[in-house]
């Protein structure tokens, strides 16, 4: 009888173990301890970070001590010794399962697990939410890039337009009637010009194409970085197109080859054939309508 009853409870024990759920990863740096000095106010917070990720798996009495002997060792590193030691004697104090804190160890499972040795299971929730994590990482990490490409993007095809504006010698503000004879020097400005404009195309191109591959991710805001690069993308290539417009030379200028810069022949009307039709123009339209529907249920009256 008393076999029996040890057998369930260390049965219970084991699928109560089995039964936990890891959460994911998140770290209070060096919880109610500062991250740094007061002149470097995060000078040992990777050391916390790094000691936050082991009790955040947990394991035996021996992984954790041999965890904070790796704490005192970082921040020794940097040169605290001192704070290195009062930091061991904090984690060894506070850092046992058996309190009821948000930074024990073990403190990514949802149950207390003491100092249980990890088995096949855990460590395979391990892997499994340390590689979603890593995943997430690298997506973010990816998407602020992208952003900063966007902006930075932007920023230049305003300006670029903004450089023809000022140029009326060369890029006449109003239509004319009849066309005129453009100087060497003349022709190179205006090249110049298309192909840092085309460039920035292409930039927006690559965006699109990225986010369009990725649109059904349902972990990342894909969708709406692909769709402001096409924002855009129309509005300055119909801006640059109405400017060029006015002077019947630039149609024979902007369609010249010039492989010195890379330009091929025929690219000025390439660009007019693909944001002047119809289709694009629907297609423009409605995703503007979409996003409207967006903002309207996001903000409603």
């Amino acid at each position: 009888m008393k076999a029996k009853v040890v057998f369930l409870l260390v049965t219970a024990a084991s699928l109560a173990i089995m039964a936990q759920e890891l959460k994911p990863f998140t770290s209070d740096g060096c919880s109610i301890f500062p991250d740094g000095t007061w002149s470097q106010n995060k000078l040992w917070l990777n050391c916390c970070i790094a000691h936050d990720k082991a009790y955040w798996i947990g394991g035996t009495d021996a992984e954790r001590l041999q965890a904070d002997r790796e704490l005192k060792a970082c921040v020794e590193s940097i040169g605290e010794p001192e704070i290195a030691k009062i930091m061991l004697a904090g984690v060894r104090v506070g850092g046992s399962p058996y309190l009821p804190t948000s930074f024990r160890w073990g403190y990514g499972w949802s149950e207390s697990r003491g100092y249980q040795p990890l088995g096949k299971a855990e460590k395979a929730l391990i892997a499994a939410e340390e590689a979603r994590s890593a995943k997430a990482s690298a997506q973010t990490l990816m998407f602020l890039n992208d952003m900063e490409t966007l902006h930075n993007t932007r920023n230049a095809m305003h300006d670029i337009l903004a450089y023809v504006q000022s140029r009326p010698d060369i890029f006449p503000p109003q239509k004319l009637h009849e066309k005129r004879l453009m100087s060497r020097e003349q022709r190179l400005v205006v090249w110049q010009t298309w192909q840092a404009f085309l460039d920035r195309i292409l930039v927006l191109d690559a965006l699109q194409q990225r986010y369009r591959a990725h649109q059904k991710d349902a972990e990342a805001p894909f969708e709406s970085i692909g769709y402001a690069a096409f924002l855009a993308q129309y509005r300055y290539a119909m801006d640059f197109i109405e400017l060029m417009e006015n002077d019947p030379a630039m149609h024979t200028v902007l369609n010249e080859a010039v492989p010195e810069l890379g330009l091929k022949k025929g690219r000025y009307s390439a660009l007019k054939f693909r944001f002047l039709n119809l289709i694009k123009g629907a297609d423009f339209a409605l995703k503007e309508f979409k996003n409207k529907i967006k903002t309207d249920q996001a903000h409603p009256l």
